[in-house]
């Protein structure tokens, strides 16, 4: 009671704390990334909040084009629609708080070319002697079934060819999804080097090796934007095609504002059996249309 005799009485205060809203971000795809049609596209965030702490398993998945995609920190979707799409993450914490991130991504139909080389810049590059690792002549400009050659000569002297291509033709700020070299087999000459000298390996030279597509005897050993990017196979019969896809290195290696040049050249320098092993190849220059090198490219613009 207080002094007059009345009921005491008293005030209790109960505080309740704000809730915090959870955070979530998106960390693929890359915001304003370009996807080909039908190709798997890896969906990932993370999510956290102050009271509920990892939330990740509860990501909520939607595109402004396809609707739900799915739930969950990490999934794999390739059924996404042609379009410009606006992709969300959301999360929403126990308190009925949510949080969304979003991006944006465009699926393509991807475009396919098959460029034929440039005739004046093949060639074949053939080393000064045995032991030297540099070049002492380049051909250009042949006609036959073995204008490009691979292997070695009868003073085991190693031969490597240079195919060029004008790849200004694409597209600036194109994606390279996948390249591929062709060459059309012409003539052996002596023992298959496929057989006796390893891999056929494939280096790549953004504008030209040597900083000029003209062949010159220095190509043989001038530095590549990208080594060994790629193998050649080896063709079975006359008039089959070898062929070899270029890695990642390789693809953006492509010179979209100019010339990119490939050599070919086995792995081991030759096999010391004095005699000659070559692989020959089509080149451009007056060979038949259908028998010239080719690097077929995919790409999204």
């Amino acid at each position: 009671t207080d002094s007059h005799g009345a009921p005491g009485s008293s005030t209790v205060n109960i505080t309740i704390a704000a809730n915090n809203a959870p955070t979530v971000t998106i960390t693929s795809p890359a915001d304003g990334s370009k996807h080909a049609v039908g190709s798997d596209v890896l969906l990932s965030a993370t999510a956290s909040d102050p009271e509920n702490g990892d939330l990740t398993a509860a990501i909520v998945w939607t595109s402004d084009l396809d609707g739900s995609l799915g739930n969950g920190g990490s999934l794999t979707v390739s059924t996404l629609s042609l379009g410009g799409h606006v992709l969300t993450a959301s999360v929403t914490d126990s308190h009925g708080a949510t949080t969304v991130d979003t991006i944006t991504l465009e699926v393509k139909q991807p475009i396919t070319v098959t460029l034929i080389s440039v005739a004046a810049e093949d060639g074949y590059l053939r080393e000064s002697n045995e032991t030297s690792g540099v070049g002492g002549a380049a051909v250009a400009g042949n006609k036959g079934r073995r204008s490009l050659r691979i292997g070695d000569d009868g003073n085991d002297r190693q031969y490597k060819s240079i195919v060029s291509f004008d790849t200004a033709s694409l597209p600036v700020g194109a994606e390279v999804l996948s390249a591929q070299l062709r060459l059309r087999r012409g003539q052996v000459r002596g023992t298959n080097p496929f057989g006796t000298h390893g891999t056929a390996w494939v280096d790549v030279a953004s504008g030209g090796f040597g900083g000029d597509p003209v062949l010159v005897p220095s190509d043989f050993e001038a530095p590549a934007t990208a080594s060994q990017a790629a193998s050649l196979t080896d063709p079975p019969s006359n008039g089959d095609w070898s062929e070899a896809s270029l890695d990642t290195a390789g693809r953006a290696a492509i010179d979209l504002q100019g010339r990119t040049q490939l050599r070919i050249a086995f792995d081991l320098d030759d096999n010391d059996d004095g005699n000659d092993d070559q692989m020959g190849y089509y080149a451009s220059d007056n060979n038949s249309s259908g028998n010239r090198p080719q690097l077929v490219i995919t790409y999204l613009d």
